[in-house]
């Protein structure tokens, strides 16, 4: 690719040299050289690879190395070649009228030039043009466009031969590529998709470019009127097949962009609509916070409606205002208009409220009525419920009209399933934390509650848990000590979830601090209430029962802090171990002991 890159241009520029050589040959063998024209074979085969090698040459640089196929740059490209070559024309012939003057051999060297430029010329239209007609592509479009390029290309071989323009075997040629090329010039879709300020200025670069394409098609035509020279654009087949498919796209162009002028404002409009509501879908499927959604949703009805300004709040289920955004008004101004509002006794109900003109209303003291002129009031609903109020404001009487209203209603319904979705990614954010804590906490929990020891075959200690679907603040714990005691406590921490796993690895702490100490349990639960008056909230609390067992007097000292009665089973007969005493962290004071007691059973 890179050779042709490099091949097909220095050819070009050796036909070109072949055509000069040939026509100078020409005019020496040739007496007279106004008459009409012998076939030259050497001369029209320099003619067809001029011809082929160009078309081919911008058909690679156009349709190969050049990827942007942006519609401005194809434009501008056309105009570009247009204003050079007529440029060089200009120059050129006027070089030769002031060297060689009118002589028979400068115009005919003014006519092979001028063929040279109009060819290039006609060359960059045609493939700018098919980028064009390509740009919103179909199979058929394509299958056509390849059919209408190949039957081109095939008529360069009518230039070995000598057909007049208006004979039957030259219509015979052209008439099927007109056709096919008509049809295709009709494809201008690329058009749709410029706004007002590229449609002049695609307007105005085919207007010129048509101008001076036509100036130059004009004089090579009076050249064949007046003159018979060597070489005869018009009565060439190729050359004539595609300036009528130029001409005729070109044609087509400026009257299509001509006349979508006036809708080119509506369609932007609602291109612009399409676009505020892509990005209002956006802020759903990205996950964006509730207030980025709100903020969201007020840009796009604003930018939509063309509003001078305008604010949405949003209320909670008991109508309190949870969120205030404003776009192009004050919180004064929008103050000042909710009053204005209640004063008349408009009320906000499921229906849009529409006043066309605001200066209608009464109590406008503090209302810049120049400024804001008509108003829109449309609910925020999530099914029967009422998420907020949009209020949009314009300065022209009567500015909001149906199409508008049904648009901004449709970006609010989007935004109600937004912000639910919002809240409902929240509540299930918020689960899922929460099953989280609840998993770290039941680790914890099982991680303090200690196994069931064996101490001696004369006692014998068994725990039943039962897991709840909640971690509570359920407690137990053993402790031998070194004169063979036995200290069994069993408590249930206030409270669930990890505050209550938290407080329970404090009371594990400071029981295994106090029980190392040996004391009786009326100042064992002393000093664990001092302890965790200090460490619990005033609304935690401890229930906590201590059994102490003595294997060698066998006996059992029981102090209960709040907690159920404990079961005494002996000789086939149950009692409840009956006390008075009060819950730790409940009575947070030096009293605490006498709120206690303990009861010992032999």
């Amino acid at each position: 690719m890179n050779r042709l890159k490099w091949l097909l241009p220095a050819i070009c520029l050796l036909s070109i040299s072949w055509m000069f050589t040939s026509l100078w040959q020409l005019h020496h063998t040739i007496e007279e050289f106004n008459s009409p024209m012998v076939f030259n074979m050497q001369f029209n085969v320099a003619v067809c690879t001029f011809l082929l090698s160009t078309f081919l040459c911008f058909k690679l640089f156009i349709g190969l190395f050049r990827k942007n196929s942006n519609i401005s740059v194809l434009l501008w490209d056309v105009f570009y070649s247009a204003t050079i070559g007529i440029l060089t024309c200009l120059l050129v012939k006027s070089s030769l009228l002031y060297f060689l003057h009118s002589t028979n051999w400068s115009l005919k060297v003014w006519n092979l030039f001028e063929f040279v430029i109009y060819t290039f010329f006609i060359a960059n239209c045609f493939f700018s043009i098919k980028k064009l007609i390509l740009y919103q592509k179909t199979n058929r479009t394509i299958i056509l466009w390849v059919i209408f390029e190949l039957s081109v290309f095939a008529s360069i071989l009518t230039s070995f031969f000598l057909f007049k323009y208006n004979s039957l075997t030259f219509l015979l040629f052209t008439l099927p590529l007109t056709l096919l090329g008509s049809y295709l010039s009709f494809n201008v879709k690329w058009a749709a998709f410029l706004n007002f300020h590229q449609k002049l200025v695609a307007l105005m670069l085919l207007i010129i470019s048509f101008g001076i394409l036509s100036g130059l098609f004009l004089d090579i035509y009076e050249q064949h009127i007046i003159s018979r020279m060597a070489l005869d654009a018009i009565n060439n087949a190729f050359l004539m097949a595609i300036s009528a498919f130029v001409l005729l796209n070109v044609s087509i162009s400026i009257l299509v962009l001509l006349f979508s002028l006036p809708t080119s404002s509506v369609f932007e409009q609602k291109f612009g609509e399409v676009m505020l509501f892509q990005k209002l879908h956006q802020s759903i499927q990205l996950g964006e916070t509730e207030k980025e959604i709100h903020k969201a949703l007020l840009e796009s009805c604003c930018d939509s409606a063309l509003a001078t300004g305008g604010w949405l709040e949003m209320t909670d289920t008991n109508g309190r205002i949870t969120s205030f955004e404003n776009n192009g008004i004050d919180h004064i101004d929008a103050f000042n208009f909710k009053n204005l509002l209640r004063k008349n006794h408009i009320k906000i109900t499921s229906e849009p409220q529409y006043i066309k003109d605001v200066r209608a209303l009464s109590h406008l003291q503090k209302i810049n009525t120049n400024r804001y002129k008509s108003l829109l009031l449309l609910p925020l609903l999530s099914g029967q419920h009422r998420l907020g109020t949009l209020v949009l404001l314009k300065d022209k009487v009567n500015a909001f009209d149906k199409e508008m209203v049904d648009m901004i209603i449709t970006f609010m319904s989007q935004a109600a399933i937004a912000i639910q979705n919002s809240r409902l990614m929240g509540q299930a954010l918020e689960t899922e934390r929460y099953r989280e804590e609840l998993k770290i906490a039941k680790q914890v929990q099982e991680r303090l509650l200690p196994d069931v020891p064996h101490y001696s075959s004369d006692i014998e200690i068994a725990v039943l848990t039962g897991g709840a679907t909640d971690v509570g603040g359920d407690y137990y714990d053993f402790y031998k000590d070194k004169a063979g005691d036995i200290t069994v406590v069993l408590g249930d921490v206030s409270g669930h979830g990890t505050s209550a796993a938290f407080n329970m690895a404090q009371t594990k702490g400071i029981f295994q601090s106090l029980v190392q100490l040996n004391l009786d349990p009326i100042d064992f639960l002393r000093y664990m209430n001092t302890a965790l008056s200090r460490c619990f909230e005033k609304s935690t609390f401890l229930t906590l029962l201590v059994i102490k067992i003595n294997p060698t007097e066998k006996t059992l000292q029981i102090a209960r802090a709040g907690h159920c009665l404990p079961l005494l089973y002996s000789n086939k007969q149950t009692e409840y171990i009956e006390s008075k005493g009060t819950g730790l962290g409940v009575v947070r004071g030096k009293d605490y002991a006498s709120f206690i007691e303990c009861k010992v059973i032999p």
